[in-house]
């Protein structure tokens, strides 16, 4: 049974994005792509439900919950629904991360040049992730 686990006290942060998010993720010492949207949301000072799922459950769930349940059609995590189970479902953890930057009016840059260092920085941390260095 995945764990499940509100993680903060919800601020001005959760009205502009809808709620308390839901972050399903694999439970694997916070070492994916994943991370990086609990790490947004604990800067950002928004409260989450963190949901976990253990390499050996995950299987079992990914076509039930995610594929056919409509969570996401490619099966991968993370997964954040905003609002809570039921709400807006976000996938790619780069792409929400730029999503959630524009709802809440940081973290994106306020001209063209800052954009542009935002998204370096996204994608040097994908070339960490992958060992690319």
């Amino acid at each position: 049974m995945p764990t499940s686990k509100l993680i903060g006290t919800p601020t001005p942060s959760n009205t502009l994005i809808g709620g308390i998010p839901t972050v399903h993720y694999l439970d694997f010492l916070s070492r994916g792509r994943g991370q990086v949207v609990r790490l947004f949301f604990e800067d950002a000072g928004i409260a989450y439900t963190d949901v976990r799922y253990t390499n050996l459950e995950y299987p079992a769930l990914k076509k039930s919950k995610f594929i056919d349940g409509g969570l996401n059609p490619t099966g991968n995590l993370p997964v954040i629904e905003l609002g809570g189970e039921g709400g807006e479902v976000l996938t790619q953890s780069y792409p929400t991360l730029r999503y959630l930057a524009v709802m809440l009016g940081a973290y994106d840059g306020v001209d063209a040049g800052e954009r542009y260092w935002v998204d370096r920085i996204c994608d040097i941390a994908i070339d960490c992730t992958y060992g690319c260095f």
